[in-house]
């Protein structure tokens, strides 16, 4: 990571291949006029990331996610970051709550 020149590996947890079609289904029936139907978009997002499995490690990390106000989704979003190492360079996050739990883990 680190290399000048050298992209770093875009990588998600399993469940985003879930959450994100589901989320612009949902933002499509809200706001139709102002959503474009993004299954291309997401497509190609989802194939050139790494998809980090819902492994046994990664669920034992996410139980021990703190503060215990994050939910158990954003948890495994932060224990499949973490189970990356050092590899990890950083957590694209909207989520508060997220964020806040990342930051005290140098992730945020």
């Amino acid at each position: 990571m680190g290399t000048p020149g050298r992209l770093a590996l875009l990588a998600t947890s399993v469940i985003a291949e879930v959450e994100l079609p589901r989320a612009v289904a949902r933002a499509r029936e809200e706001r139709a006029d102002a959503v474009i139907d993004g299954s291309l978009v997401l497509q190609g997002v989802l194939s050139s990331a790494a998809i980090v499995p819902l492994g046994e490690s990664v669920v034992a990390a996410a139980r021990k996610v703190k503060p215990v106000h994050v939910g158990a989704l954003d948890a495994i979003h932060i224990a499949s970051a973490l189970s990356l190492g050092k590899q990890l360079a950083g957590v694209a996050t909207y989520d508060k709550r997220m964020q806040d739990a990342l930051e005290p883990l140098g992730s945020a």
